[in-house]
């Protein structure tokens, strides 16, 4: 791959030279031993037209062509003006390339990057009559289709000719010959590309693989956001990937020829989303990590700046190139600097996390430094991504095996209560009256269906159920018929057809408290209300001298849990009731976290 050595440093701080020679001399014996040969040096080069092969060779001949540092931007060397300041245009590129002797084994020229579309021929040296095409990519006459990356073409054995290079640039940043050009062996050639071509290809099929397997995960355990965060990051590398391998240019060809621009505005869409997604995904996975506003604020800014990209013009957008990059570094370092206090606090899978980022970031950094970089475009992001994702595959393997484990715990123990509630009168945490699970019960079970809650970060409801003016039926028509309410009420409330994570409790003298696992506000209001209306609308007793009716006041609080301890979630349950009876009772009030 690319590699700057200390000469080409100076030769690209130097701008034109102004030697009237670009010879490369090459000895066969290190052709034929494999060794990779770069082209990396003065070039000739004529800014604005296409010269054929005559032309070329009679303005070496008269030393009229400027020498010019190759690889390198030719706004190095060219001043804009006013009515081209994005130095668009046509340019030719040309060196002379001898050898000891003549190859004896057929070479092959690899061509990385140029900026648009290029046509590459060979002329044996002063013979322009029998100049040749080996090969081209993209539009090499307007630059309006982009070349392919890392092309190879084989050169003639001969031992003296001179490449020619024509080069078309309209739509990227910089123009010309970005990376140096590379005579090798054909056979090594192509075996290496095969290996590179295999190995980016297997990693992308690893992180479309994880894109899958995470997304299918999600919808077995819908309440763990963190595996559809990470699915949504495995598909945004996904795109960044084939981008940068030039795969999406491949397959976007068959179905538009403006496939660069297509190409182009999705690889800013993962500039755009893809560090909202990791932010979002740490914030998944150590609880509290950013308030809730700052996630809507980010994510709000994240879909302004993405319909932006969409709606655009194209060259509009690729000059705020600089924009896309604050985005991208400034929410990568709010993210990567965020894990730092849980790490050092010992928090859960905060150091996984912090490790994993660590080594994407260098990924990122690689990138973004690729993008701006004259003669660097090296993008190895699929590689640290793959890495990244074995460290985050452990951190959510431990998450899902923590909530399974807590759900089997769950179910172990209502089993054991539904066990005890078998032996009612022998099970001191069953309720005698009601055959409800009592006041003991219900801390058990609730605390454990809060700390399910913690882990999964679902929304947990707590609906407070209190008869309005019971104590007037005690004292008018005695405690046995008081008794005969409750169990009435009781046997409603189980009626109900709530699910199998749902309890009820008695707990308190004329309380009910039902517990909603993963289940929205808006929910359990409407489940309360049908309560409320159930309760009111049919006699609580009746015999042949009694019709007795009775209301009652509810309030419901939801919230998803952030704290270890759930006493204050039925404070704001018992605040909600209370301003139910505050508001004439017989009515439901609700609050949210």
């Amino acid at each position: 791959m690319v590699r700057l050595s200390l000469s080409m440093l100076i030769l690209l701080l130097s701008g034109l030279n102004f030697a009237q020679d670009s010879t490369f001399r090459l000895e066969s014996e290190v052709i034929d031993a494999g060794d990779r040969v770069e082209l990396g040096g003065d070039w000739w080069f004529e800014f604005g037209q296409h010269l054929t092969p005559s032309e070329l060779m009679d303005q070496i001949q008269d030393q009229n062509l400027e020498l010019v540092p190759t690889p390198s931007s030719w706004h190095n060397f060219i001043k804009p003006d006013r009515a081209n300041p994005s130095l668009d245009g046509i340019a030719t590129y040309a060196t002379r390339i001898t050898f000891d002797r003549k190859p004896s084994k057929p070479i092959s020229l690899l061509v990385p990057y140029i900026t648009d579309g290029y046509r590459i021929m060979w002329m044996p040296y002063n013979q322009p009559e029998k100049a040749m095409f080996l090969g081209q990519s993209g539009d090499w006459e307007t630059g309006k289709n982009t070349a392919r990356e890392d092309m190879l073409y084989a050169i003639p054995a001969e031992k003296d000719g001179i490449l020619i290079t024509y080069v078309a640039k309209t739509r990227s940043f910089q123009g010309g010959i970005l990376e140096p050009f590379t005579i090798q062996d054909s056979h090594v050639a192509l075996n290496l590309k095969g290996i590179n071509d295999f190995a980016r290809a297997l990693m992308m099929g690893a992180i479309l693989i994880m894109s899958i397997h995470y997304f299918v995960q999600y919808f077995h355990w819908r309440n763990n956001l963190s595996l559809l965060l990470l699915s949504l990051i495995c598909f945004v590398m996904l795109i960044r990937s084939m981008g940068v391998s030039g795969n999406t240019d491949l397959l976007l060809s068959y179905l538009t020829p403006d496939h660069f621009t297509v190409r182009l505005r999705a690889e800013y869409l993962t500039i755009v989303i893809g560090p909202t997604a990791f932010l979002h995904f740490f914030h998944s996975l150590i609880r509290g990590l950013f308030p809730k506003r700052f996630l809507q604020g980010v994510w709000t800014l994240t879909l302004i700046l993405a319909i932006t990209t969409l709606i655009i013009p194209f060259n509009v957008m690729t000059k705020n190139l600089l924009v896309y990059q604050i985005h991208m570094l400034t929410v990568s370092f709010i993210a990567l600097f965020s894990l730092f206090w849980p790490a050092w606090k010992g928090k859960p899978f905060a150091r996984l996390l912090l490790v994993g980022t660590a080594i994407l970031a260098l990924g990122v950094l690689n990138d973004v430094y690729a993008s701006i970089s004259v003669s660097y475009h090296i993008y190895l992001i699929e590689f640290f991504v793959f890495f990244f994702l074995i460290f985050q595959a452990q951190v959510v393997g431990i998450k899902l095996n923590e909530t399974v484990s807590l759900s089997a715990r769950l179910k172990s123990e209502k089993q054991k209560l539904e066990h005890k509630h078998d032996k009612a009168l022998l099970d001191s945490q069953l309720d005698h009256l009601t055959g409800l699970y009592n006041r003991k019960a219900f801390e058990e079970l609730f605390n454990l269906t809060w700390q399910h809650s913690l882990i999964s970060q679902e929304s947990l409801s707590i609906i407070l159920i209190d008869l309005d003016h019971f104590k007037d039926i005690n004292d008018v028509h005695g405690h046995l018929i008081g008794d005969e309410v409750l169990i009435y009420i009781a046997s409603l409330l189980r009626s109900q057809n709530l699910r199998k994570g749902d309890f009820i409790s008695r707990y308190g003298g004329e309380e009910f408290v039902l517990i909603l696992p993963d289940t929205r506000l808006e929910d359990a209001y409407n489940i309360a209300e049908k309560l409320r209306i159930a309760i009111a609308h049919a006699p609580a007793y009746e015999d042949n001298l009694i019709n007795l009716r009775i209301t009652t006041s509810i309030g419901v609080f939801a919230t998803i849990p952030k704290e270890e301890n759930y006493k204050s979630a039925l404070g704001k349950a018992d605040e909600a009731l209370y301003k139910a009876k505050n508001n004439g009772r017989n009515c439901v009030v609700s609050l949210v976290d």
